[in-house]
C-alpha cells in the first residue's frame, strides 16, 4: 500500500514518463496553487475559486481587462481567433465578501482538454 505522497509521484511519473519531468510538473502545479492562493483568496482558499481554478491550469494571463461588470482574462494574442478569454462576474458571497465567478462557456471545452493535455506532457 502506498502513502499518500507515493501515490501522488506514481501518478506524476506515469503520467509524464520521467522522474524528473514528473518534479518539474509539481513544482510548476504547487507554485501556481500557492499563487492562486495568495491572489485570490478572498473567502476561502484561491486554488478552489473559479479564478484559481483557470490560472493554475492556464497560469497568469497576458491581459486582464476589468471593470465593474466583468473580469475578462485572455490567453494569447488579443483580437486571435487562437486567443482564449475568460469572463468572471463579480458577486457577493453568503457570507458577503465579493468575488468572482467563471461564465462557463462551451467554447472553454476545447482550450480547457488541450490545457489539461499540455500538464501530462
Amino acid at each position: 500500500l502506498l502513502t499518500p505522497k507515493a501515490a501522488v509521484d506514481k501518478f506524476w511519473i506515469n503520467l509524464t514518463g520521467s522522474p524528473e519531468r514528473a518534479l518539474n510538473q509539481l513544482k510548476r502545479y504547487y507554485g501556481r496553487v500557492e499563487a492562486a492562493n495568495e491572489y485570490f483568496s478572498k473567502s476561502g482558499e484561491g486554488w478552489m475559486s473559479d479564478r484559481g481554478m483557470i490560472y493554475i491550469v492556464f497560469g497568469s494571463p497576458g491581459v486582464v481587462y476589468r471593470n465593474a461588470e466583468v473580469e475578462e482574462w485572455t490567453y494569447g494574442e488579443p483580437g486571435s481567433a487562437q486567443s482564449v478569454r475568460f469572463y468572471f462576474h463579480p458577486f457577493v458571497n453568503s457570507i458577503g465578501i465579493e468575488d468572482y465567478k467563471l461564465v462557463r462557456l462551451d467554447e472553454y471545452r476545447r482550450p480547457w482538454q488541450m490545457a489539461v493535455s499540455n500538464w501530462r506532457r
